[in-house]
């Protein structure tokens, strides 16, 4: 019979990844839960559901949000095959830049 093994490691072993997205929630509901569920749910081939979000910052100017998640090495590999890129709302692709160096660009 096979052998199981389960490896055990911190949070902060994650590669940790910043995105910057450039607009406010038009809703009431909490901005972190609508961006989450906006990523998950127009990038099927990431799981953003198991990704460790270690900040988010609401800013009012410029209006966005900044995010620093911690990604699994699964999602990493699925996002350099595609530049590093996202897509959000339907109209833009965004950027996650390494270790929280995102911020608002020209882009």
């Amino acid at each position: 019979m096979g052998r199981a093994a389960l490896a055990v490691g911190s949070m902060d072993e994650l590669p940790k990844a910043s995105l910057w997205i450039p607009e406010e929630a038009p809703t009431d509901l909490d901005e972190k839960e609508i961006v989450l569920r906006r990523l998950e749910g127009q990038n099927p081939n990431l799981h953003v559901a198991k990704w460790c979000t270690f900040h988010h910052e609401t800013k009012k100017d410029p209006k966005g949000n900044l995010f620093v998640f911690g990604i699994r090495d699964e999602d990493v590999g699925s996002l350099k095959v595609k530049s590093m890129r996202v897509s959000f709302v339907f109209t833009s692709s965004l950027t996650i830049r390494p270790n929280a160096e995102a911020g608002p660009s020209e882009e």
